[in-house]
């Protein structure tokens, strides 16, 4: 469990006013530009520490507002949060680059009056009907919105209103929609007590949207919270869901023997849970990406049972991940059938994009070192549906499209496929870093 201690007032002071130094760059272009359309004086760091004595935090408070910049703006860009904020939805709120939901169906709710004032720390246990529905949501993503949103429009009292929320934000981070995920567990997290068995389950899955959201210290402390919460309360199989979302912060900041610890202290404590398979899933990722690549075999094989029961939503990327660990071992003819059988997947078109191109990519680099470049065309026409369901203006949907068009043409080298491969990667990137 991470400790939160109160850090010396230099630091902060230091961090806050080196980050209100770069939003008045980035805002104003220079100093004496800020000065001339605000009228505010002595505001920049190097002014501030020409004097004798450092600024209050009011005054940096009061010339935070005179600069037209929010409190946030300056903690996030000095990523103070976690030393500032102690309650959860603070913390949340902090990290997310936007306050107000895109989604119109929880901007619609939470305006209702019903909705506006928040419960004054309601206990609130996890409803009975929570594990049937999010079953949903590894089955088929399309019936659970619609399930999830007859549940949040008929929500009655506080206890089901933020089960509703909880699960309307697993829905829209499943979908990429991670800010407005973060917003609808902050309003969720605001109405209850924070020591019921249901705000130890936001938490585990505000860890899972800071994660999406590349705020891993904040993910991991959530996390960690939910976990120690939940073994308080005696409840291993929410605790093992805790360990699993931990597993993955831990192994997105490539800490693989801690994120491999966290699966098998899950899988110990619950075995037999709806989550033991991910955690095995899970831990071959750990092996490949430590090199130990017989080791990730031998899993997939001896696996195989536990493997099948993953949720129908990730069997694209179980597949993927098999395909992986082929390649990894030099066994690419059998990475071709697994990468073929998912693109050909009826439920190819219901998946995030960019993990379909993602696969398609791998696809398409095995097949041209093969020199079988010709069946690419084939997975082209199967694909292209794919390329509406995305924002012509992202960097990865034009790639994808001008990859697509360019597999037409017939004229595909293995070094076209590699930088096309390499460009996507990149733009991805981008846009998981700007969310």
């Amino acid at each position: 469990m991470l400790i939160q201690t109160s850090p010396p007032s230099d630091i902060l002071h230091d961090r806050l006013l080196a980050a209100l130094d770069q939003l008045i760059k980035q805002r104003y272009g220079n100093f004496k530009r800020a000065e001339e359309s605000t009228g505010v004086r002595t505001i920049t760091l190097r002014q501030w520490r020409r004097g004798s004595r450092r600024p209050s935090l009011l005054r940096i408070l009061q010339t935070v507002e005179q600069l037209q910049f929010t409190f946030i703006d300056v903690v996030r860009e000095a990523s103070l949060y976690p030393e500032l904020y102690r309650e959860p939805s603070l913390q949340l709120a902090a990290v997310l680059p936007r306050q107000e939901p895109h989604d119109s169906v929880l901007a619609e709710v939470l305006s209702r009056p019903s909705w506006r004032q928040p419960g004054l720390n309601a206990w609130c246990e996890i409803p009975t009907s929570f594990d049937r529905l999010e079953s949903l949501l590894g089955e088929d993503p399309r019936v659970a919105k619609v399930e999830f949103l007859e549940y949040l429009t008929r929500a009655a009292d506080e206890e089901n209103r933020v089960a509703a929320l909880c699960l309307w934000a697993m829905w829209l981070n499943s979908q990429g929609a991670n800010i407005d995920a973060g917003l609808a567990i902050r309003a969720a997290l605001e109405r209850i007590s924070p020591s019921c068995p249901l705000h130890f389950l936001l938490l585990s899955v505000s860890a899972s949207v800071a994660k999406n959201l590349r705020s891993y210290s904040l993910g991991r402390a959530h996390a960690e919270r939910s976990i120690l919460g939940f073994l308080r309360a005696g409840d291993t199989d929410n605790a093992a869901r805790g360990l699993l979302t931990l597993g993955i912060i831990l192994w997105a900041v490539q800490d693989y023997e801690e994120s491999e610890r966290a699966y098998r202290d899950a899988l110990r404590l619950s075995p037999g849970s709806k989550l033991a398979s991910m955690c095995r899933f899970n831990l071959i990722y750990n092996y490949l990406a430590t090199g130990r690549n017989d080791l990730a075999l031998q899993a997939v094989e001896s696996e195989r049972d536990s493997l099948a029961t993953i949720p129908d939503a990730y069997l694209l990327k179980a597949r993927w991940l098999a395909a992986k660990v082929l390649m990894g071992s030099d066994r690419r003819e059998a990475a071709l059938g697994e990468l073929k059988a998912a693109l050909l997947s009826e439920r190819v078109l219901d998946e995030n994009p960019q993990v379909v191109f993602q696969m398609f990519f791998d696809l398409a680099i095995l097949l041209v070192d093969a020199e079988r470049g010709h069946e690419l065309p084939f997975y082209q026409r199967h694909l292209m549906p794919l390329l509406a369901r995305g924002d012509d203006s992202e960097d990865s949907i034009a790639i994808s499209r001008a990859f697509l068009k360019t597999i037409r043409t017939g004229n595909v080298s293995g070094e076209l496929v590699r930088d096309f491969a390499q460009r996507y990667e990149d733009a991805c990137e981008r846009r998981s870093t700007k969310r």
